[in-house]
């Protein structure tokens, strides 16, 4: 009986030896991140204006820009660092996992909380967690290419000559056994050569590098822009140093410098949100790519249901009992080597919850009977294979010869192990239908004696000794988690190893659709591409399925113009995971190799995990749309109203000090405010985005120029009627850019949910309490009204900027209705001039 240490000694350990990780160098440091945010276009531009400010001697200027350019970087340095910490927990959240044993009990726990001294349970597909000795079970096949480019695998086990260690970094290809760790960390022999597992580089996102595209174009622009206004302003005026500076302010208003922060800390903060709901994301891009799922492919067992089996039912020799309606406190004989060979077909230290059921049955019902050999010992394992869905364990009594089989597996498998045909056949598919059709997930026991053990079970001399059913309640929250996501329109499909009368009763208890349509894995095989496409467009049922025959579901899925996502858990899921638009491994039970090739893990291998990340992934690309359109529609005006003093000779209303003003203000709003938005409920009970769709699709694109304009028509509105009242320069930037900022605020509600709780509207009443704080401050603290070179407001200045974003407001709130118009009549148009074109008659 293994026992392992005690919570205690691996805290302590833990202490000592420090976390079973190796640091990779892609963190960056808090001195890294500023001089990045020092890097970026418009702090580069805010510099050099400091240094024209200080050629001219005006040192005010100077220590104004300082102020803001500290600011700036304050809030940059934040929100990245904020970023980067979430990051960094998330990769560490999503590191391997390991079972092992602490004080006798087996317990899953992070693969860097492993010490020296823990026993390491491994199985076919484990990525190996430290260096380790096994002490029981094996023999193991490792593959070792990670640390000596060999291809080919390796054999390991105790009783292998000096064959008996297993290094960090290795991949269990086959085999189960236990390993006592004696090397975590840095004192792996990977950590020793300074090679780290974890080389994880966050490549761009499809939409960062839209965002990238974006911020070239508009460079570009503000380029032109600037060369133009520095030369036209050089030439009428002379004066070349104020030309610079105004066309530096320009580039200022024109560049989106937040469009790549605001995409990370959406989607980081979109993973971050995820992990909450159990669901860690390994790929950041995986956020993007849940909002616009159309396929959701997924497995049945501890998906759909509990994974908490039970033996529900045995059947031998035209009898049946039923464990759970009837109270059996003693099993009848008749059925004792059902359960003693379906135990024997099974590991001697469970961790799959069939096994796990058939030995807590064997505890309750064949405890101080013959029936269990705790002494015996395991000879050979045949394993599960795509051709045959059964295993199989030989075992030895020391006291004497020959070696004792179990098998267990598809009851198919069981009738051909047995050479079974005929009527035997028939009556034992007749009994696997009907415990089937309770949804009771059924496999066939077989037993064998052997003096010697031949390479693969099917030469065994196998007898049929009957059928258990296994009870797996399905999740509480399952059928209203399907019938969520059929309604936002994504196609459900359920696929399992289990017979089709099993899925149809699980699948009927959780409202799938199309439940009477079911395809098993040979009927797959037989299927053309173009005929399985067909079918893919109406089945939602697939039993008896292989890897290879996920990995074919995808790819014609796929080639429909699909976005998938498939659930997997084993090593040769991985194909499947990788190809998959969006791969999804099991945390409880999934194997390392799973993980390592999926984008997302579920930690709790619960579906309405993935319903509650799909949610989440379409709320943060619905947000990022929504702060795209916000940042679009504020620059405009921003952009105009530097331009056009300049080419008509006004005087000038944005200085420097003002654009970093805005920035200040538009930043957190593009962050804070949208990536904090809630849910709509809407969104899912719409149908799912394109994916090569753009983050502002035309509509989107002309609305925000249309709000744009609006808050520039208005905002220079209050820049006239001051000026042709003949109002000092300083009072008209004053009005104008007090305007310009109550305009911002209306900009920012017209985007808040009208169907919003109250504690949800906090965040934009926050941001209006801080910007009327800050505002207040630069206009009637005389120092910050000096440097933003403004005249004092009076109470009725203050009332007609606050009109004026009053009027935006409503403005604002008519624009969709005017756009919705004018599409309208424009598509009206559009078709009878068509339908002209089309006529055969003049």
């Amino acid at each position: 009986m293994l026992v392992g240490i005690s919570e205690q000694e691996a805290r302590q350990r833990l202490e000592q030896f420090g976390p079973n990780e190796l640091k990779d160098g892609t963190d960056r440091s808090f001195f890294k991140i500023v001089l990045d945010a020092l890097c970026e276009p418009m702090l580069l531009i805010l510099i050099g204006i400091g240094t024209i400010y200080l050629i001219l001697g005006e040192i005010e200027e100077v220590f104004s820009l300082i102020t803001f350019l500290f600011l700036i970087i304050s809030i940059t340095v934040f929100q990245e660092h904020k970023t980067e910490k979430t990051l960094s927990l998330l990769k560490r959240l999503s590191s391997p996992r390991a079972i092992v044993i602490r004080d006798g009990k087996q317990k899953k726990i992070p693969g860097r909380e492993i010490v020296p001294g823990d026993l390491i349970y491994l199985s076919e597909g484990d990525r190996v967690p430290a260096d380790l000795e096994l002490i029981e079970g094996g023999p193991l096949s490792i593959d070792e290419s990670i640390l000596t480019g060999e291809s080919y695998p390796v054999e390991k086990g105790r009783l292998i000559s000096g064959k008996n260690q297993m290094l960090s970094g290795t991949l269990v290809i086959r085999g189960q056994a236990w390993g006592k760790v004696f090397g975590t960390g840095h004192n792996t022999e990977i950590g020793k050569i300074g090679t780290s597992l974890e080389k994880a580089k966050i490549n761009p996102t499809p939409l960062q590098r839209q965002a990238k595209k974006m911020v070239n174009k508009l460079g570009l622009i503000a380029l032109i822009l600037t060369l133009f206004i520095i030369f036209y302003y050089g030439m009428t005026s002379q004066q070349w140093l104020e030309a610079i500076l105004v066309g530096l302010t320009l580039a200022m208003a024109i560049i989106p410098n937040e469009l790549p922060a605001v995409l990370l800390i959406f989607l980081a903060g979109g993973a971050w949100r995820i992990s909450k709901r159990q669901v860690l994301t390994r790929r950041v891009p995986a956020v993007e790519a849940l909002g616009g799922i159309t396929a959701l492919c997924v497995d049945k067992t501890g998906t759909l249901t509990q994974n908490r089996m039970i033996i529900a039912s045995l059947w031998s020799e035209g009898k049946e009992i039923d464990l759970l309606s009837t109270k059996v406190e003693k099993l009848p004989v008749a059925f004792y080597e059902v359960l003693e060979f379906g135990i024997l077909a099974s590991n001697p230290h469970p961790f799959d919850p069939m096994e796990k059921a058939l030995h807590s049955a064997g505890l309750s019902y064949l405890y101080q009977t013959e029936h269990l050999h705790p002494q015996w010992v395991i000879t050979k394992e045949y394993p599960l294979t795509d051709e045959l869905l059964a295993v199989s364990y030989a075992w030895r009594d020391k006291l004497e010869s020959g070696h004792n089989i179990g098998a267990k597996g598809a009851p198919e498998a069981i009738i051909d192990l047995c050479h079974l045909k005929g009527k035997s056949a028939s009556e034992i598919e007749t009994q696997v239908r009907v415990m089937a059709s309770k949804g009771l997930r059924v496999i066939g026991v077989a037993k064998a004696h052997a003096e010697s053990l031949p390479p693969i079970q099917h030469d065994l001399n196998f007898q049929f000794m009957g059928l258990v059913g296994l009870a797996d309640p399905i999740r509480s929250d399952a059928k209203d988690s399907v019938l969520e996501c059929q309604q936002a329109g994504i196609k459900v499909m359920m696929i399992t190893g289990d017979h089709p009368f099993t899925a149809q009763s699980i699948a009927r208890q959780i409202g799938l659709d199309n439940c009477s349509e079911v395809l098993t894995g040979a009927e797959i095989d037989k299927l053309s591409d173009m005929d399985l496409m067909e079918q893919l467009k109406f089945v939602r049922i697939f039993c008896r399925m292989q890897p290879l025959q996920k990995h074919r579901i995808v790819t014609i899925l796929q080639k429909s113009g699909e976005v998938v996502a498939m659930t997997g858990d084993g090593v040769n899921d991985a194909p499947a995971l990788k190809k998959a638009d969006i791969g999804i491994a099991m945390g409880e039970r999934g194997t390392d190799v799973a993980r390592e090739a999926a984008s997302i893990v579920l930690l709790d291998d619960n579906f309405s995990s993935i319903v509650a990340a799909t949610k989440i992934g379409r709320r943060t690309y619905h947000n990022l749309e929504e702060a795209f359109s916000y940042l679009l529609s504020i620059h405009i005006p921003i952009t105009i109203i530097s331009i056009i003093p300049v080419i008509f000779k006004f005087p000038l209303i944005l200085l420097p000090v003002h654009v970093a003003f805005l920035h200040l203000i538009i930043e957190p709003v593009s962050t804070i405010f949208f990536e904090a938005k809630p849910v709509e409920a809407e969104l899912m009970k719409k149908p799912p985005r394109k994916m090569n769709d753009p983050i502002l699709k035309k509509d989107k694109i002309i609305t925000s120029l249309f709000r744009g304009f609006w808050i520039t028509f208005v905002v220079m509105s209050v820049f006239f009627i001051s000026f042709w009242r003949e109002h000092s320069v300083d009072d008209i930037r004053g009005l104008t850019f007090t305007a310009l900022i109550f305009s911002n605020l209306a900009l920012i509600f017209s985007f808040e949910d009208k169907k919003a709780t109250t504690r949800k509207r906090l965040t934009p009443t926050m941001l209006t309490l801080m910007t009327v704080m800050l505002v207040s401050i630069v206009l009637y603290v005389p120092l910050f009204r000096k440097l933003f070179h403004l005249e004092f407001l009076h109470p009725a200045d203050i009332v007609a900027c606050i009109s004026s974003g009053i009027i935006t407001k409503i403005g604002l709130k008519l624009i969709p209705n005017w756009f919705s118009w004018m599409v309208l009549t424009a598509s009206s148009k559009l078709t009878n001039d068509e339908n002209k074109k089309t006529s055969r008659w003049p």
